[in-house]
This record gives structure tokens, sequence and C-alpha cells, in this order.
């Protein structure tokens, strides 16, 4: 037994060397690290057991009753499963607390891969890190932390290294999977990350390997929800909160709609209507005036009909209404929109929102479904005087809106500046791959030793910028599109964003005017080339000595 001990001490302390050899190597990263560490301590002692929103009842119920809930994917619900026989919410946030952390480290280890100075990379970590939006979400019992460490985690193992094993290429497909399955924008997510790879032409086996990982369970979930509610997808409310995104503009005088739908018709005029959300959950809505649940397949089909008519008929009104809440993303954080009643969930308070007396998920009331999960009293809890400085802390530390525009759209284009730079310097010759990896193969020989001439381990550059832009994109647009704007939809997107501009930020220090237009790579350290030999010069013939006549041989 003592030496299985010693084994196991011998072991930690090597290790514990390594990590403080490693903070030593980036001090910077990690007193940053220290400081959010110690800002997610203080969130953790001023609210206990954690905070809660709406929807946080919805995955409680939904966990203690195992169910594919219809309104939205149960991903997280399973996560709460599985830590439900711990009985401790603040074991859930702090795990949360734990993956806010994680993302930014991966954040920094993948900007320091793709060689961005030590100091661009902490400050492409600090919003992840810092943000009070973020710690705040990251203190809520809901998906959002969870999903956004999924997604991050998948990014990652797809620009992690070049010509990986098609094992990562199938465990980035698995994360998107089970980031779709905790929230619905993780599919669009996943697509882009297969356009992104059938883009680069990457070898057949890897894209498969993606895809199986991916689609498996998406056809499981959709399975089990067809056992439950009779049709086979993964929620049955995306008609519905489609139909409540074109009531900000449906007009029915336009529109014409059969008598069937007609129910779902308003007389309000454009400038008088509701925030999307209400044309849900407001009891004066049209569709609760149709019997049954909100949710019924009856309704989700009407609703479906109603917004695919609205999106057809008046296409321009449906790009402005969706232009209008994408640009909600970069004005003020926190305005009480879509009402104050739901922003004050957004933001750290004197006093937290108190659990609500009503039935989120039928079985249990929610104040019944906290108290059987935390198995004693759940209430939320604030503790003076952390809580006044939490306050104080979320209106000074948050990135502003504009700062997130210019992070988006600043890289944005940074891609068309090199792609223009490509177009104008020609196609790579024969046998020549492009060192911006526009035009390489990944896997292949060209680019690969392109690659492994310029000392990068990472992928390309470029192609890595264009992913996480496309992945801050879609987290930001595609709520807008399908639903409306809601502040907890911001918050994910930070970690693409803050990699996003350290990649344009080295690009455009690197590509300037006259300088080469191949995307900027670390150059190997090798040894300076053995200089040839000096030729010695040849040693003269010695003289032939004079030897008498009479001496010389006859």
């Amino acid at each position: 037994m003592r030496p299985v001990l010693e084994q196991g001490l011998g072991l930690c302390q090597r290790h514990g060397q390594r990590v403080v050899r490693l903070a030593r190597r980036h001090r910077l990263f990690t007193s940053l690290l220290a400081g959010a560490l110690a800002v997610r301590l203080a969130v953790m002692a001023a609210y206990h057991p954690a905070l809660y929103f709406y929807d946080t009842y919805e995955y409680v119920g939904a966990a203690l009753r195992p169910q594919p809930y219809v309104v939205r994917p149960s991903g997280y619900s399973i996560l709460l499963l599985f830590l439900e026989p711990f009985h401790s919410l603040r074991l859930v946030v702090l795990l949360q607390h734990l993956m806010g952390l994680a993302i930014g480290v991966i954040v920094y280890a993948l900007l320091r891969r793709y060689s961005v100075h030590p100091v661009a990379a902490a400050a492409a970590a600090s919003p992840q890190l810092f943000d009070a939006q973020q710690i705040e979400l990251e203190h809520l019992i809901l998906s959002e932390t969870l999903f956004t460490f999924l997604t991050v985690v998948a990014v990652a193992l797809l620009l992690w290294r070049r010509g990986a094993a098609s094992w990562t290429f199938a465990a980035a497909g698995a994360a998107f999977g089970a980031a779709s399955l905790t929230r619905v924008v993780g599919l669009p997510l996943a697509l882009a990350a297969l356009g992104w790879l059938l883009a680069r032409r990457t070898a057949a086996r890897n894209v498969g390997a993606f895809a199986a990982a991916l689609v498996i369970p998406l056809l499981g979930y959709a399975g089990w929800f067809q056992s439950y509610h009779g049709s086979f997808e993964i929620t049955g409310s995306s008609g519905v909160f489609l139909y409540s995104r074109t009531m900000s503009f449906a007009d029915c005088s336009r529109m014409d709609p059969p008598p069937d739908l007609r129910v779902l018709c308003t007389a309000q005029p454009r400038d008088e209507r509701w925030p999307p959300s209400d044309y849900i959950w407001h009891p004066a809505a049209p569709l609760q005036d149709i019997q049954g649940p909100t949710f019924s397949p009856y309704k989700e089909s009407l609703a479906m009909r109603f917004a695919l008519r609205a999106v057809v008929t008046q296409p321009l009104d449906y790009a402005r209404v969706v232009a209008v809440d994408f640009g909600r993303t970069f004005g003020g954080r926190i305005a009480d929109y879509p009402t104050w009643d739901l922003a004050r969930h957004y933001r750290f308070r004197d006093q937290p929102v108190p659990i609500p007396d009503r039935t989120f998920v039928a079985g249990g009331s929610a104040p019944r479904d906290m108290r059987v999960y935390e198995r004693g009293d759940a209430s939320p809890r604030a503790e003076q005087p952390l809580v006044r400085w939490l306050v104080r802390y979320q209106k000074l530390v948050v990135v502003p809106g504009p700062v997130l525009g210019l992070l988006l759209f600043a890289p944005l284009g940074v891609l068309v500046w090199v792609a223009v730079r490509r177009w104008r310097a020609g196609p790579p010759g024969p046998g020549e791959a492009a060192a911006d990896g526009w035009d390489g193969r990944d896997g292949r020989e060209g680019e690969e030793g392109a690659e492994r001439r310029a000392g990068s381990r990472a992928g390309s550059p470029a192609a890595a910028l264009a992913l996480v832009v496309a992945a801050g994109f879609v987290m930001l647009v595609v709520p807008p599109m399908t639903a409306g704007f809601d502040y907890r939809y911001v918050p994910p997107a930070l970690p693409f964003l803050g990699v996003a501009g350290a990649l344009a930020v080295r690009a455009v220090s690197r590509l300037r005017p006259g300088r080469s237009t191949s995307w900027p790579t670390r150059r190997r350290r090798t040894a300076p080339a053995p200089s040839a030999p000096v030729p010695r010069p040849a040693a003269a013939a010695p003289a032939e000595s004079p030897v008498p006549p009479s001496t010389r041989p006859g």
C-alpha cells in the first residue's frame, strides 16, 4: 500500500510542478483567471443557493419527471437529472462557474496555439472571464452556460490541430449534437460548421465522422420525443415561436389567410404591438383564444402555417423586424426589453426574484419542485454587503454593445480583405498551396506542407477566423429570426467574438500594403545551414632535387 501512495504523491507532485511552471509562463492570464475566480466566489457567497428565471422551473420539473419537454430540448434537464442525487443547486451553479472559467482557458489556449501575443490572447478571454452578465447567467439555473461550453469545445476541437484524426471530428460532432439538445440554435451552428468543413474540402471520412456523431443523438432524442408527443422532432414549439416573431409585422389584409388562420390575426396597429414573446404568454394574445394548451399540436400547426404565410407574403417586413432586433445586440446592456419583469432576472439585485407559486411542468408546482430537488428550502437569498458590490460591478464591468458590434463586423471585414488580396494575387501555382489556407485542403499534402514549413501546429488562421465569425454571427442572428431578441442570448457569443477580434488584430498588424498576401504564420526557428567547407589549397609538389648524371639510373 505504501509504494502505491508514494507513487500517487510523486505523480501529484510532478503535475503540480508542471502547473506551477505553466502559470509562471503565463503570468498575465493566470492573474486574470484568479481575479475571475474571485468574482465568481463573491457571487456564490452573495446569492445562495442560486438565482432563478421562469425557464428554471421548467428545466427542474423536466429533470424530476424525465421527459422530452415540448417547449425546448431537455439536454439541460438531463444534466440536472444527473446532479439530482446530490440535492444541491449550489453544486449546479458551481459547475457552471467552472465551465465559465474553462471557456476562458480554452479561448486563451486556442489563440496562443495560433501564435497570438499573450497580451492579446488574455484580452480576448477577458469578456468571458469578467463580463457581469456572463457571470450572472452562470449563477442562474439556465441552459446558456452549458450550451456555450459545448459549442466552444466543439469549435476548439475543429481548430486545434491540422490533419486531426477522425475521432476528433467525431468528438466535435457529438459536442454540437449535445449543444443542439440544450438549445435549438445549436443545430444551425452545427450546420455552419459542417458547411465550413465542406468548404475546406475536408477528407470524406472526417466529414462522415462529424456528421454521424452529430446526427445519432438527434435521431435518438427525436425518437424519444415521438414516443411522448407523437411527432418525430426535437421540440414542438418552433411554429409558435415563429408565429410570435411574425406578429411584429403580420398584416392579415395583405396575407389573406384562410378562415382557420384568421383567428391568429390581430387588430393592433403595427406601431402599438407587443414584444414577440407576449404573443405566446399574454392572456389576451390571439393564440390563447384557441382552446387547449399553448403548445398543443393543433396550435403548433396553425401557428407554423400562419408564420410561413406571413414571411412569404411580407419578406421585406420580416427582414426589417429581424434587423431591428439584431441591432438591439449592439445597443445598451441591459435595457428593460422585452419587459422589465424579464430583464430584472438578468441583473444582480438587492433582493432576488422569489419563486412564483405556479405550475410550469405538469405534476408539481414550482415551489414544490424546487424544494424536492434541493431537499430543503430553495428560496433565493442575498447576503450584504457583497450584493451591493455586485450591483455596482454589473454597472461598470460589462462589454458595451458597440464593442460587440466591432468584434463581429471588424473580423468580417478582415476576412473580406484577405479574400480580395488572395484573389488579386491569383491562384497558387502547380504544387503550391495558399499559405492563408483559403485554397488548401484539410489534411492534404499542399496545405499541410505549407503549414509545416511555416512552423504552425494549428490549422489555417484564415479558416479559423471564418469559423468563429460564423459561429458568433449565427448565435446572434438566429434568435431574432426565429423568436425574438432576448439579452440572455448575447453572452454565449462572447468567446467567439473575442477569438475573432484577436485573430483579426493579428492579421491587420501583419498584413499591410506591400507585404505578402499570405496569412501571417509563425516561423520555425531553424539552425543556420552549415557553410560549405573552404577547399584547402593543394600542396605544392616537392621540387626535384638535382642528381648528378653519374648517379641516375641508366
